[in-house]
């Protein structure tokens, strides 16, 4: 007949300690995972929200005002420790009856070069504002 064991041996305990380190450890891993996608998720609404705000104060301009020189607040500049890049093209003519004119407004918002790509974000708004005229 086999005696009945009355407590645990030292490896068991052993065995026991590491399974449960293991798991505390891969859940700890879980943890700072979704925390670090939660922080990318803000950062891109953020950069999302500063692209839309200076989009809208580009459409709000009247056409002949959406250049540089009469816009300082169009210059690129660093919020949030994000770039906001605004680049507008030189006035194009599209062809047609009407001959509209137009120009390509670009805002992009994104992480200096020196950020952590994991942590890096990039977004790009593109707009065409345009005014009628005749020839």
């Amino acid at each position: 007949m086999r005696e009945k064991s009355k407590g645990l041996t030292l490896t068991e305990i052993l065995i026991s300690i590491a399974l449960i380190a293991t798991t505390i450890i891969i859940m700890i891993q879980i943890f700072i995972s979704g925390l670090e996608a939660i922080q990318k998720g803000n950062k891109y609404t953020l950069a999302t929200n500063l692209a839309k705000d200076k989009m809208e104060k580009v459409r709000e301009l009247d056409y002949s005002k959406i250049n540089f020189t009469d816009s300082p607040w169009l210059q690129d500049e660093v919020k949030n420790a994000l770039i906001i890049d605004t680049n507008i093209s030189s006035e194009n003519i599209y062809p047609g009856a009407n001959n509209i004119k137009y120009k390509i407004v670009t805002i992009e918002v994104y992480s200096p070069p020196s950020a952590d790509r994991r942590k890096s974000v990039n977004v790009k708004l593109e707009s065409v504002c345009s005014e009628l005229y005749s020839l």
